[in-house]
C-alpha cells in the first residue's frame, strides 16, 4: 500500500491506497501501432444503410412508433411490429417484405446485397407522408377511402414512399408496397 494525498472541498488528507498488483489481458484480435506495443483491435461499427439517414421513429397520431413498428389506423391508432417502409426501420436497417406483402419486417442492410439505384429513385425531400382525414399517413402507407379513409400500409405512387423508396405495382395493380431503391 502506498499514502495517497487528496483535497477534498479545500481540506487536505492522505489516504491508504492498493496498488495495482495485477493487470487485465485482453484475448482476441490485436493490433500493433509500433513494435513491441499491442492494443485490442477496434470492433467495426455496423454499416449504415445506402440513402438519407433515418431514426426509425415514425408519427402515429399523437405519439410516435419506435424503429420496427409501423403505425395501423385501421381500427385503433396503434403501433404494430413491423414496417411498411424503410423510414420505420433504424439507420442499419431496410424494411423486408415477403411476396408483395405491404408490412413486412426490419433486417439489417448487411445481410443484403446493395446496388446503385435507378436514375430518379433517391428523391432526398420526399416525406412519404401523405394527408388523411383528420391526420396524416405516414411513409409506405396511403389514404384509402374504401377503409372510411383511413392510413393503410402500401403505396398509390411514389410519394406515398420514403425518399429512397419506390412504389412497387403489379401489372394492372392501382396500390403496391414501398420498396428500396438500393436492394
Amino acid at each position: 500500500m502506498v499514502p495517497a494525498c487528496v483535497v477534498v472541498l479545500g481540506l487536505v488528507g492522505c489516504q491508504w491506497q492498493l496498488q495495482p498488483s495485477c493487470s487485465v489481458e485482453h484475448v482476441g484480435p490485436e493490433i500493433a501501432d509500433a513494435p513491441g506495443e499491442r492494443r485490442p483491435a477496434a470492433t467495426p461499427e455496423p454499416a449504415m444503410c445506402p440513402g438519407p439517414a433515418r431514426t426509425g421513429d415514425s408519427p402515429c397520431f399523437f405519439h410516435d412508433c419506435s424503429a420496427g413498428m409501423y403505425c395501423d389506423d385501421l381500427d385503433t391508432p396503434d403501433c404494430r411490429p413491423g414496417c411498411a417502409s424503410d423510414e420505420d426501420c433504424g439507420p442499419r436497417d431496410t424494411c423486408v417484405r415477403s411476396g408483395g406483402g405491404a408490412v413486412g419486417r426490419c433486417e439489417p442492410c448487411a445481410q443484403h446485397t446493395a446496388h446503385a439505384p435507378p436514375p430518379g429513385c433517391v428523391v432526398p425531400s420526399r416525406t412519404g407522408r401523405s394527408r388523411c382525414t383528420g391526420s396524416d399517413c405516414g411513409a409506405g402507407q396511403y389514404c384509402d377511402d374504401a377503409a372510411n379513409w383511413s392510413c393503410v400500409p402500401g403505396c398509390a405512387s411514389d410519394e406515398n414512399c420514403g425518399p429512397s423508396e419506390f412504389c412497387e405495382r403489379s401489372a394492372g395493380a392501382s396500390v403496391g408496397a414501398c420498396r428500396s431503391c438500393f436492394f
